[in-house]
């Protein structure tokens, strides 16, 4: 599908200027879709194939965007990649975690290997909110590790505050990185629920400070560490740290 998507819109001639990959699927059980486990399907790959193929079309279109929905719960994930699967058993919350962790580490280096092309590349994360992912699925239990099973009580009740929202306001993130013209120039962004992009908060680079930036992959794990700040990257020998605003 990614594939007749991609050839049918490059074959149509009109210019592609954003492209927002918003899905996300969580499972009580595992499930698996040609062998893969399912969330990692869903969250990581389905996004990643229709993205690469359309690159070119972005590129020729460009300034363009690529908006990537994230998560928050990029926190539960595990950090073990000698594997694409993570070791110990299957926990639904813990492994969409990682799937999208996955999916933020892929935006991030594509914004830097898109550097100097024209074409932006953001991550949104849309906060909670109520949709059909959420309800019923993280109802119960049986989606957390044993060690979060035992506080259910004050989980369930966490996971019940921070998907009652609107979708609308969640949707607001991602709009603002598709949209915002105060982000025009920038790339390798996390744009969070909380905060609004303006000209006077945001710079822009400039010829003489090209600061794109953009967060390396290898560093994305700090994200989940660094959740209110906004971290500038600076030119360094080290490869550039994490930026969220």
């Amino acid at each position: 599908m990614a594939a007749r998507i991609a050839g049918e819109h490059s074959a149509s001639g009109e210019p592609l200027t954003v492209l927002v990959n918003n899905v996300g699927a969580m499972f009580a059980e595992r499930a698996d879709l040609g062998g893969v486990e399912a969330s990692f399907v869903v969250n990581h790959l389905s996004p990643y194939l229709p993205t690469e193929l359309l690159l070119p079309t972005l590129t020729a279109g460009a300034p363009s965007r690529i908006v990537n929905v994230t998560s928050g719960a990029v926190v539960s994930a595990k950090r073990v990649f000698d594997a694409v699967e993570p070791p110990g058993g299957y926990y639904g919350f813990h492994w969409y975690g990682r799937a999208k962790l996955a999916n933020l580490a892929y935006t991030l280096d594509l914004a830097r290997r898109l550097n100097g092309t024209g074409v932006s590349v953001f991550a949104a994360d849309p906060g909670g909110a109520a949709t059909d992912m959420t309800d019923g699925t993280m109802s119960g239990p049986k989606i957390v590790s044993p060690a979060l099973r035992l506080l259910w009580p004050l989980v369930g009740r966490k996971f019940a505050r921070s998907t009652s929202g609107p979708a609308s306001a969640a949707a607001r993130p991602s709009i603002i990185a598709a949209t915002d013209d105060a982000l025009t120039g920038r790339t390798g962004l996390v744009i969070g629920p909380r905060h609004t992009p303006s000209r006077r908060s945001v710079r822009r680079p400039t010829p003489a400070s090209p600061r794109p930036y953009a967060c390396s992959a290898r560093r994305t794990h700090l994200w989940a560490h660094d959740h209110t700040r906004c971290v500038p990257s600076r030119p360094t020998a080290r490869p550039p740290g994490n930026a969220r605003i």
